[in-house]
């Protein structure tokens, strides 16, 4: 009896009564029907409706009162409540009060049956969900944190329906167990559960990967080969790091998702798919989609859904649960007796950040139960385990000034600088040889030019200054791709010039002798392109 769909109809009107628990009947739904809502409430000890229909206007207690006792005990219970077209009031009060819905009076007998009928699957739905947050929680995911909640809750609307779901959060939090319980808890569990991560596949094979090819498609395809679309049909496709997909194949991968339809690499013809995609990405795709790395178009199509899974350190009341779980998961591995911390251990453990989140904490655990033989195990001895044990005290990071040019592009533009510098003091002595044609002469002339260029010891007092070209000689047309430098960011040689010196100037405290030793180029160079450009 309590394992049956079983329904309630609470009615004083013995007509109401009859003529409901007839059609029930006739419907293949089982019924019970009573007089008043005191009797009804006398039988909840003995039986649990899935569903209960009750008047509002009777003896005794109201069936808005039953309403509120019921919802109180049963907060999923779905309650139909009867109300004539005049009781307004009292429908606006069935609603508030947590009503399913409401049937007005004179009501159609077939609209009645439908109504029982969503009723008792809203009720299936409730239970199941109930059933994926235990299973999920007792064996796969565990946690009693808010977000952990809100995550299983997630899982258990989501995995009725093969909508695409995007997951997101830091690695090791737990991504590709989320997926898999959508899958496990499916229509589609039966079939095929495939993972894949985008980032361990190399750009040239992820289509190969992905769709298949056929033989002789390109070097090394000897034979044809089945994609996972297509050896996965009917189940699901977990694509972690999603934001590595190459831009071509983010184009194959929204026809998937719009039409089902495929082509496998070297083949014209065109192959039918039925999976559901799940996705999981650690990095900001709305930054990847701005920078052109990611499309928009099929991001939206990927998150129809998400599910944020927080980090380890944002679900604090669950660290020193999920360590006592890999504990006993592991001492049954290895048949020896489960490791505990003691209080001072467990206060460490909840203290330190775990950057690397669940999979570092399971790590921590294998690794203490194979080594420490003392199976309590102290604050001292945890320590030994973690790795740079800062806790979650806020690490002191030395900040880079901004005058610095530590960064990578700015090491690289001085290295340009220094090389166009060196490239149009050349041309200077190349431009005077070709006027004069003396080599002595023009190497008495240069002398510290040259050692400049090829000893690198720069004079102090040197008068050399970076010369352009006139656009008539000849020897231009050979460094026009020095000169200017064009990208899609303001990345031009001149204005990263321009940056640099007011640097190097405020670095030294607007000492031009210091400024000019630290950009490679002499004083009176420095002088003129601080008036150059206005400096």
């Amino acid at each position: 009896m309590h394992n049956q769909a079983k329904v309630w109809v609470v009615d004083d009107d013995s007509s109401i009564r009859w003529v409901l628990e007839k059609a029930m009947t006739q419907a293949g739904i089982p019924i019970t029907a009573f007089a008043s809502a005191d009797h009804a409430m006398h039988h909840l000890h003995d039986e649990r409706p899935s569903a209960v229909i009750t008047d509002v206007r009777m003896p005794g207690m109201s069936g808005l009162a039953l309403l509120e006792r019921l919802r109180s005990s049963r907060p999923d219970l779905p309650i139909i409540v009867i109300t004539a077209h005049s009781d307004l009031e009292n429908a606006v009060a069935a609603y508030k009060g947590g009503a399913f819905e409401y049937l007005p009076k004179p009501f159609d007998i077939d609209e009645a049956v439908a109504l029982v009928r969503r009723a008792l699957q809203h009720a299936s739905e409730n239970s199941r969900d109930n059933e994926v947050s235990v299973e999920t929680g007792a064996s796969e995911i565990i946690g009693e944190a808010p977000a952990m909640q809100e995550v299983f809750i997630a899982i258990g609307r989501l995995s009725r329906s093969s909508i695409s779901v995007l997951i997101n959060g830091q690695s090791g939090t737990g991504k590709e167990l989320v997926a898999h319980a959508l899958h496990k808890h499916s229509p589609r569990a039966a079939n095929p559960f495939i993972a894949l991560n985008m980032a361990a596949i190399p750009a040239d094979l992820v289509e190969s990967e992905l769709f298949g090819h056929e033989k002789g498609a390109f070097t090394g395809a000897t034979q044809d080969r089945k994609g996972y679309f297509e050896v996965a049909d009917g189940g699901t496709i977990f694509l972690d790091e999603v934001g590595e997909l190459p831009l071509t194949t983010q184009v194959r991968l929204l026809r998937v998702l719009e039409n089902g339809e495929f082509i496998k690499v070297g083949s014209s013809k065109v192959l039918k798919t039925n999976v559901r995609i799940v996705a999981a990405t650690n990095v900001n795709m709305q930054s990847a989609i701005e920078k052109e790395k990611f499309r928009e178009d099929l991001y939206y199509r990927l998150s129809t859904v998400e599910i944020n899974l927080p980090a380890l350190r944002e679900r604090n009341e669950d660290i020193h649960l999920l360590f006592r779980k890999f504990a006993s998961d592991f001492a049954q591995k290895y048949r020896m007796p489960s490791i505990r911390l003691d209080e001072n251990a467990v206060n460490v453990l909840l203290n330190y950040r775990f950057p690397g989140n669940i999979r570092q904490l399971k790590n921590l655990a294998e690794q203490i139960s194979v080594i420490e033989e003392n199976r309590t195990v102290s604050a001292s001895k945890l320590q030994q385990y973690l790795p740079n044990n800062n806790g979650n005290l806020p690490a002191v990071i030395g900040g880079k000034k901004e005058n610095d040019f530590s960064t990578e592009r700015d090491i690289m533009y001085k290295i340009l600088f220094d090389m166009r510098n060196d490239i149009n003091d050349l041309k200077k002595l190349t431009l005077d040889l070709m006027k004069n044609g003396n080599i002595d002469e023009v190497q008495e002339e240069h002398h510290q030019l040259i050692e400049k260029i090829y000893r690198n010891q720069e004079s102090q007092n040197t008068n050399v200054e970076v010369l352009n070209i006139p656009q008539e000689t000849s020897t231009e047309k050979d460094y026009d791709f020095i000169e200017t430098i064009e990208e899609d960011e303001n990345l031009s040689l001149q204005e990263k010039e321009i940056e640099m010196i007011k640097k190097s100037l405020e670095k030294n405290n607007n000492k031009r002798k210091l400024a000019a030793q630290e950009l490679g180029i002499s004083e009176r160079t420095l002088y003129r392109k601080i008036k150059q450009y206005d400096l």
